[in-house]
């Protein structure tokens, strides 16, 4: 289809109504003419249902999984799907959807794996039609397509060396990568993807040529039971006596009024 001849807008099925996925289908409620949310998949009610009160997505358009959703019948159901689905399921349930005949945008990264990278590149030769994209979002923020704009127009002259960081504030580090989805490798994906997949993705778009190779670095040195700070107790809670000194407290992280992150990503409960 021609983009540029679009009038109605895009329908899409969300996979996953976590946070990231909530992120995206906000799109939906800030350009209606250009997105609406007709379908939601995600195997946790509470999750589900927020998102389809939101939404306005009736109770049969909302699925526990993607088998679920097939079996609606493929006719009554939208021609694309924003996969925000965990990590470790990217490949696998974005394979589900390419075979189901749907275009796909793919939360980063992309996969875990070499063997599941190889796995969606054969399913996408075989299916030539599908449209595949990945949320490698930074690349249309403002700051960044302005650092292109200087990179491209020479006035930097050859470009020999590139230092960049991705400095992770170390509240975010604690919340994402000690206590939350990402803490072990073995449940989500290791760091330098999980994080710095933007940057990776940046610096391809930048250079405008491929890597020969990239590695990655780190242990567990800090977040250790040796380095706990004298008084702290098992969990953040009124008995640690190093509460007051504590930088990574977690009570004035998540005990926020209102819709903030990382506080509105977790339960109640």
């Amino acid at each position: 289809m021609n983009e540029s001849k679009r009038t109605d807008p895009v329908e899409v099925v969300v996979v996953g109504a976590g946070s990231r996925g909530s992120t995206y289908a906000g799109y939906a409620l800030k350009n209606p003419r250009d997105m609406k949310v007709r379908a939601i998949v995600d195997p946790r009610p509470d999750r589900a249902g927020r998102m389809s009160a939101i939404h306005g997505v009736p109770e049969q358009r909302v699925f526990a999984s993607i088998g679920e959703l097939l079996g609606a019948g493929r006719d009554e159901l939208p021609d694309a799907a924003i996969n925000a689905t965990p990590d470790r399921a990217h490949v696998e349930t974005t394979v589900e959807l390419i075979q189901a005949g749907f275009d796909v945008m793919v939360e980063k990264p992309l996969g875990v794996t070499t063997r599941e990278l190889v796995t969606l590149d054969r399913l996408l030769t075989d299916h030539p039609e599908a449209v595949t994209r990945v949320c490698h979002v930074l690349r249309y923020a403002p700051f960044y397509m302005r650092l292109l704009e200087v990179v491209r127009s020479g006035v930097l002259g050859d470009i020999v060396t590139v230092n960049h960081r991705e400095s992770i504030a170390y509240w975010h580090f604690a919340h994402s990568y000690v206590r939350g989805n990402w803490a072990r490798a073995a449940d989500s994906s290791p760091l330098v993807l999980a994080k710095c997949s933007h940057d990776i993705d940046l610096l391809l778009l930048w250079l405008q040529e491929p890597f020969m190779s990239v590695s990655s670095s780190g242990s567990l040195r800090h977040f250790t039971a040796a380095n706990a700070p004298h008084g702290a107790a098992a969990r953040c809670d009124d008995s640690c006596e190093a509460a007051p000194t504590c930088i990574f407290d977690a009570r004035p992280l998540y005990g926020v009024d209102g819709d903030f992150w990382p506080a509105n990503t977790i339960d109640a409960a």
